[in-house]
């Protein structure tokens, strides 16, 4: 999980199993990441590299500055790739 230094909101991320999964080499994961506004396309840009599916992406607020976005996606696939995935696409987000 990472905060978000300027809102103290954090990036949620959950794992599942698929029904009959006998490893972590099929897992389910989805997430929101709390962006500002300049970091969502960045971010945008990590979530179609990876292949996860885009579900949402919309304002915190109507009216607040600076403006916040959620930007929720899902994924399946081998644990330890996503976690890499998350892990470098988190990195890559503009510093705060």
């Amino acid at each position: 999980m990472a905060l978000n230094n300027f809102t103290l909101m954090s990036t949620i991320v959950e794992f599942k199993l698929p029904p009959a999964a006998t490893n972590n080499n099929t897992v389910y994961a989805r997430g929101f990441f709390s962006l500002l506004e300049s970091e969502v396309n960045p971010m945008l840009r990590q979530v179609l590299a990876n292949n996860w599916t885009l579900l949402n992406l919309h304002p915190y607020s109507i009216g607040e500055q600076p403006k916040l976005q959620f930007l929720h996606w899902q994924t399946m696939g081998n644990l330890t790739q996503i976690i890499a995935n998350l892990s470098f696409s988190m990195e890559r987000t503009p510093p705060r």
